[in-house]
């Protein structure tokens, strides 16, 4: 279980996003995945605040985008993005670029890590990208008081989600309205590009 935190410590200071919910399984299945062409390109924030720290994504496969995070210091962590939607909301799940770690890791350390994906509600307001991580906190507070009952363990005084996707969406699908923290506004670097919203 040290392990796993080791991974999930690596994966959230690549993202930057603060406390994000890991879940070994993904909140999209073949039935769930959409297109979002909105989305491609280079993101910054919408206050102009760091035109250093960037999101990338970039088209992969027929309904796969590849997600690159820049922090400000210039690190970057690259992972496999997909689009979902469920009843009137879209999501955005990443995982860790297996290929990438690869290259930075031997193997035997590699069979000690766990990849996990994370999940974000995604939406766009005039232009600009709102990305809202599933909120830890929440996720933790609610599990301890027993109103929401999900499968998962705990690693390190840290909620790992284990439910299957279809659980998982489940989750999501009832409480949107309050399961997701704040999000992250963003701004096309190159201008607005013509997005469905």
């Amino acid at each position: 279980m040290k392990r796993i935190k080791v991974y999930l410590g690596l994966a959230l200071v690549l993202l930057g996003f603060g406390c994000l919910v890991p879940s070994i399984y993904p909140f999209y299945d073949d039935d769930t995945l959409v297109i979002a062409p909105g989305i491609l390109g280079v993101w910054i924030s919408a206050d102009g605040s760091n035109d250093k720290k960037t999101w990338e994504f970039r088209k992969n496969g027929e309904k796969g985008y590849s997600f690159i995070f820049t922090d400000e210091s210039g690190q970057r962590g690259n992972f496999e993005a997909h689009v979902l939607q469920l009843e009137d909301y879209r999501y955005l799940d990443l995982f860790p670029d297996v290929k990438t770690v690869k290259d930075k890791f031997v193997d035997v350390y590699l069979l000690h890590l766990v990849p996990v994906h994370t999940l974000f509600r995604l939406w766009f307001v005039n232009g600009m990208l709102h990305l809202a991580p599933l909120n830890l906190v929440w996720i933790e507070n609610r599990v301890r008081e027993t109103n929401i009952r999900i499968a998962h363990v705990w690693s390190a005084d840290r909620i790992v989600l284990t439910a299957e996707t279809p659980e998982l969406q489940r989750l999501i699908t009832e409480h949107v309205q309050e399961a997701f923290s704040d999000p992250d506004v963003l701004r096309h670097r190159e201008g607005s590009p013509e997005i469905e919203e």
